[in-house]
């Protein structure tokens, strides 16, 4: 239905500028545009006020901020009770940051956003600028994994705010799909990330890559025992192939599951925590 609408929006935008020179043309569209983006500007209550979120960028965004509250409320949890105010939170596929940006908001956390898809990276950066918050967000446009290498980015779409993209391989955690595009992209273990650059180690970490959530955990143990909860999705072939290893990496750090955290939201993201 949007689709057939946006289409009948154009039919009528193009009749009405059909009298305007080229020149008044463009320059009347683009001040259209300009007014329509003011207009998508989302604004998502929190504890500690809105959240703004420029959902005019592609249907995937306009979809997550109206329904920021409903798509993922056990992050939302976690966030609400477990983060405190300076603590160090990594976000591991934080695409266009509204995990990122909330923490910050409302806990006022130490956020590092990492996301390589310089599509998804774009938008994240307007989102902190447009919230104030680089104060307490800093994006980073790097992969993390296993080893530090240069890498592929497989990207399943183009639109800002898409999803299950994939490092290296041309495979998500629901199989093979073949790609838009790829994109060269740093790599890095985690532990070199914090001494060759300084990125302080995570009190907490949100891991949700849509692919090689596996290796991240291996590239994560030499943090884990500092860590005071991670929540991982854990879904598809990864929940069917590597849970049990994941599982068993975190625990081994330390870590209890909180079971029940599987029941909410999407039942697609586990937690554990350190007692």
């Amino acid at each position: 239905m949007s689709k057939k609408m946006a289409a009948v929006l154009q039919g009528v935008n193009n009749v009405m500028l059909c009298p305007l020179g080229q020149r008044q043309r463009k320059k009347t569209l683009s001040r259209y545009l300009e007014t329509m983006g003011r207009q998508m500007v989302e604004h998502v209550p929190t504890s500690a006020g809105n959240l703004k979120i420029l959902a005019h960028k592609s249907a995937f965004v306009a979809s997550s901020a109206q329904n920021f509250h409903k798509d993922e409320p056990e992050t939302l949890e976690w966030i609400d009770t477990y983060i405190q105010e300076n603590d160090v939170m990594w976000d591991i596929g934080a695409n266009i940051g509204l995990y990122s940006l909330y923490a910050a908001q409302t806990k006022k956390a130490n956020v590092f956003a990492f996301e390589p898809f310089g599509v998804n990276f774009g938008l994240l950066i307007e989102h902190i600028f447009i919230n104030g918050l680089d104060k307490y967000v800093s994006p980073l446009c790097v992969a993390l994994g296993e080893t530090t290498k240069l890498e592929n980015l497989h990207m399943r779409g183009f639109e800002a705010g898409v999803a299950l993209n994939a490092v290296g391989n041309e495979k998500n955690q629901f199989g093979d799909f073949d790609p838009v595009m790829s994109q060269a992209t740093l790599l890095m273990r985690p532990e070199d990330l914090c001494k060759v650059f300084g990125v302080p180690a995570p009190d907490h970490v949100k891991l949700d890559v849509d692919s090689i959530e596996t290796e991240i955990v291996r590239g994560l143990q030499p943090l884990l025992p500092q860590v005071k909860t991670i929540t991982v999705e854990v879904e598809g072939e990864n929940a069917k192939n590597d849970g049990a290893e994941i599982a068993n990496m975190i625990v081994a750090a330390g870590l209890v599951e909180i079971p029940e955290h599987r029941t909410k939201g999407h039942c697609r993201n586990r937690l554990w925590v350190r007692n």
